[in-house]
């Protein structure tokens, strides 16, 4: 069992484990099970003990409050979480006692994880792949920032698994491992609020092609600026699968007449859907393109791949379609964070006549996505937030012929939205910002604006 290793790595070690959300809690979980030594858990916040089961208290010793970051260098190994940015532990800590989750991970599965990571597109293309490995009956695991913690299906994994493993920059930022199969979907401006520079964020990214080696590959675009910039800067071991919407010379994936061809094993396959696919626009068919890269090289075939394809359903949030309600269409892309992914969104769409927009600002430039909305045909622009006044006193610069309107209140915006959508219109909720000013997270916002759309259709 691989747990042994990690033993003999965790054996007479003091250890830490530094932030105490999903990871830290999966973590705590396997080593109650398999590590008989004391265990520190470090986090900010006091209340950490009482949320969790104090069965193991004579196990579990908590470091909280201010000061939960001091005198780190006592641990022989420290176990980070990646809501924890590297940036507030210098001069804190000698990094070589750092590690993490997924670190570890890597380490001890090399050979059967394909990871997956990209500003946007990494779950859609993540759960694909699961989706299409498990239509050919392979033994296979989703897990990573899909929210599944690694090590919680570390005692599921065989040497026959495939690992499909989504990951975000803040997992990749720690790793000394790469994936064997690693997909760099794009790189866009986020997360600049936890980054010093975009430049760091992207050096976090590129993790998942920096430790590979020549037997490793690696699945990218052809066409994004920054990974051609960071392909040619630094460089890869790794064989590199490039792909596009089109064909263009010295590529590997493209599109054709809705067939999708790769140039796999000195031989173009050609992948024939057999339905029309329920994931929509081009950012999705990149998507499709990736999965169906990685794939090949777990051995399926393009018979599996073609069937599986259609019955995919896309994930919530997502370019989610709510329904035809009192004769007008609804659209929950909560998810949609970054201006590109609002734009992909839009252009999916025949038409977007209300669109609900802003949030928390993470530094983003939002320059391009004024442009882009100025010169839009859509009627009424919803917009919330601090990312929301960005965009207001951008456009007031501009000749947009829509109504600009902005509300504190999340609820009644969602609800003149639905009141002033015409008949047989269509209103988005594709917010380009972060969702963190008033919600937890993405999936909540997206669930309220659900929910709200919903009881609209039952009071009427």
């Amino acid at each position: 069992m691989n747990w042994e290793s990690l033993n003999n790595l965790f054996d007479k070690k003091n250890l830490c484990i530094l932030g105490f959300g999903r990871e830290g809690k999966a973590m705590v979980d396997f080593l109650i099970k398999h590590h008989s030594g004391d265990i520190v858990v470090a986090d900010a916040n006091p209340e950490i003990q009482n949320s969790y089961s104090l069965t193991y208290a004579s196990q579990l010793i908590f470091q909280t409050g201010e000061h939960y970051l001091d005198d780190l260098n006592r641990y022989d190994l420290i176990i980070k979480s990646p809501g924890i940015p590297k940036s507030q532990l210098i001069g804190k800590v000698d990094f070589q006692k750092v590690t993490s989750q997924t670190d570890l991970f890597l380490g001890l599965f090399p050979h059967q994880v394909t990871g997956i990571t990209g500003t946007k597109g990494k779950s859609t293309t993540s759960s694909l792949i699961y989706h299409i490995l498990s239509s050919a009956r392979k033994d296979t695991v989703l897990l990573g920032n899909i929210g599944i913690p690694a090590i919680s299906l570390i005692d599921r994994i065989r040497p026959e698994t495939s690992i499909i493993f989504e990951l975000s920059s803040h997992q990749l930022e720690d790793v000394k491992h790469s994936p064997h199969i690693g997909l760099l979907l794009n790189i866009f401006e986020e997360h600049l609020d936890h980054y010093a520079s975009f430049e760091q964020y992207q050096q976090a990214k590129f993790n998942i092609t920096r430790f590979q080696n020549q037997d490793d590959i690696l699945v990218y675009p052809a066409n994004n600026i920054h990974i051609q910039n960071l392909l040619k800067d630094e460089g890869t071991k790794a064989i590199g699968m490039s792909y596009s919407l089109k064909y263009q010379g010295n590529i590997d994936g493209w599109w054709e007449n809705n067939c999708i061809y790769i140039n796999f094993e000195k031989e173009i396959r050609r992948i024939v859907p057999e339905n029309q696919l329920e994931l929509q626009g081009e950012h999705n068919r990149l998507n499709i393109l990736a999965a169906c890269m990685a794939c090949l090289q777990n051995g399926i075939s393009e018979k599996v791949i073609e069937r599986a394809l259609p019955l995919f359903k896309p994930l919530p949030h997502r370019m989610e379609y709510l329904g035809a309600i009192n004769g007008k269409y609804f659209y929950n892309d909560s998810i949609a964070t970054i201006p590109q992914a609002t734009i992909a969104a839009i252009q999916t769409l025949p038409k977007v006549d209300t669109l609900i927009v802003g949030g928390y600002n993470r530094g983003i430039n939002y320059q391009h996505f004024i442009e882009f909305l100025a010169q839009s045909s859509i009627q009424y622009l919803m917009l919330t937030g601090e990312v929301g006044k960005i965009i207001q006193e951008g456009l007031q610069t501009k000749s947009y012929k829509g109504e600009v309107r902005f509300y504190e209140d999340f609820k009644q915006l969602v609800e003149d939205a639905i009141s002033l959508t015409p008949q047989g219109g269509t209103c988005l909720l594709s917010p380009a910002a972060a969702s963190y000013d008033r919600f937890k997270n993405f999936e909540e916002r997206g669930n309220l604006f659900k929910k709200i759309v919903i009881s609209s259709n039952k009071c009427n």
